[in-house]
């Protein structure tokens, strides 16, 4: 682990193929990318499915996580496949879900996506859901990362529970 400890709680930060990785709604799993993750580093292409307005109807790709109770936040990068679309990054707290509003995403750059949020109690999840009517369906995404406190810190790679790279160094 890195000096500082692990503050990645996600596992498989970049290997959405993993079954740590779960959908939901017709989402689908496609693969490697064929185009690189900010700083270099490996993205995964996802089909989102469905859309819906109601987070219960949108498809989703989820990870399921123990979390203490108290703030945390996520950050995840997401980039468009073609043209532009939109989406929601939510975390699920008290039986409950809570998340951003549509983020607009294009094919053009990543964009980073913080969200924080106050967990309870529950059975908690972080997701990526397919919210808007429209949207080109498949995305690409690199770099997740859920960890306590108000706002993001430098990206952990979790490969697995002991597996941890911080800033590209073991």
């Amino acid at each position: 682990e890195p000096v500082g400890g692990r503050r990645n709680l996600l596992t498989r930060t970049e290997d959405f193929a993993n079954a740590a990785w779960q959908t939901f709604a017709s989402a689908s799993k496609v693969g490697v990318a064929p185009i690189a993750g900010p700083n270099g580093g490996q993205a995964y292409e996802l089909n989102m499915g469905p859309t819906g307005g109601v987070i219960g109807a949108a498809g989703a790709v989820y990870q399921g996580v123990t979390l203490a109770a108290g703030q945390h936040v996520v950050g995840i990068y997401v980039r468009a496949k073609t043209g532009s679309s939109s989406i929601r990054v939510s975390g699920y707290s008290n039986s409950s879900a809570v998340g951003t509003d549509d983020v607009a995403i294009s094919d053009s750059a990543w964009t980073f996506i913080p969200f924080s949020f106050t967990y309870v109690a529950g059975s908690p999840n972080v997701a990526l859901r397919n919210n808007v009517a429209g949207n080109s369906g498949n995305i690409y995404v690199a770099m997740a990362q859920l960890e306590l406190g108000s706002a993001p810190s430098a990206y952990q790679k979790v490969v697995s529970t002991h597996d941890v790279t911080e800033a590209g160094k073991e």
